[in-house]
């Protein structure tokens, strides 16, 4: 027992005693959270006997690198922290906040709702033009989809769609930081959602997105590719019309046909590359609609 004992406080102190600070022991707890998942996750999709294969790639590594770079906050240190301090006297329009004129029950729910009513009209919207869907797609370029494939986001497209959410959750009076644990249970649900697990989430399947809803998103057939636009949930896909008629064939094969990165770097500089072919030609200048 004192082993343990003192395997535990060692451990607290290598934690508290990391460089630099608080950000070395947010890297610590995005390892831990990351192994532990990993292996939860990777157990249940064990089971149930799907792709486990996934995880034997080098996009696998790619994908965990941005979910390093998502989760450990170093893409709230390398810039939104700033952006956050700048805006935030300019979005102080309430006094007090409506948020917190609300029972904390209606401020749940305002904040659920509000928080995936933007993301689904923002997501609509990376699908529909051209200059935005040159980075989106390299969410959309991983074949073999896994866990943490819900954080691979080109850099710049986290920057634009993270302040693009901030902004309306600020106005209304939310707190990012208050609703902090809110936030990592809406992260874990998005990671959950992108794994193999089968779950459809029964009576709950039109309301909550589940890996099942959310696989169709990621198919290579943009019939399916250009639906299901719901992060939390489902319902807005069923309300405005971007829901995948129920019964469809399940799909097979995942991706986006033009725009394969083979390396880390690749993901990183293709949406440039997407640009440059998009509006270098002077026939793609007339039409910068996606689709």
């Amino acid at each position: 027992m004192n082993e343990l004992s003192s395997l535990f406080y060692t451990v607290l102190q290598f934690y508290h005693d990391l460089p630099p600070g608080v950000y070395g022991q947010n890297w610590f707890r995005s390892v831990c959270i990351g192994i532990f998942f990993f292996s939860l996750v990777w157990a249940i999709e064990y089971a149930y006997g799907t792709r486990t294969r996934n995880y034997h790639s080098s996009n696998f590594l790619h994908d965990l690198a941005y979910w390093f770079y998502a989760r450990s906050g170093l893409h709230y240190f390398l810039g939104m922290a700033g952006i956050v301090a700048a805006i935030n006297p300019l979005l102080a329009f309430f006094h007090p906040p409506l948020s917190t004129r609300l029972p904390f029950v209606l401020q749940v729910a305002v904040f659920l709702l509000l928080n995936d009513f933007c993301y689904y009209w923002m997501h609509r919207t990376l699908h529909h033009y051209k200059f935005l869907w040159a980075f989106h797609s390299i969410h959309h370029s991983q074949e073999k989809i896994t866990f943490v494939s819900g954080a691979r986001f080109h850099p710049l497209e986290t920057f634009v769609t993270s302040i693009l959410i901030y902004i309306p959750l600020r106005i209304a009076g939310f707190d990012t930081f208050i609703w902090w644990p809110l936030i990592i249970l809406l992260t874990i649900q998005i990671e959950i959602e992108h794994s193999q697990i089968p779950w459809r989430y029964g009576p709950f399947y039109k309301v909550m997105v589940s890996p099942v809803f959310h696989s169709y998103h990621h198919a290579v057939d943009i019939t399916y590719r250009d639906k299901h636009f719901g992060q939390t949930f489902s319902f807005w896909d069923y309300l405005f019309g971007t829901a995948v008629k129920d019964g469809s064939p399940a799909p097979v094969k995942f991706g986006v046909d033009d725009v394969k990165p083979k390396s880390f770097s690749d993901t990183l500089i293709i949406p440039f590359l997407l640009l440059r072919e998009y509006y270098g030609n002077p026939s793609n200048k007339q039409a910068p609609e996606k689709s």
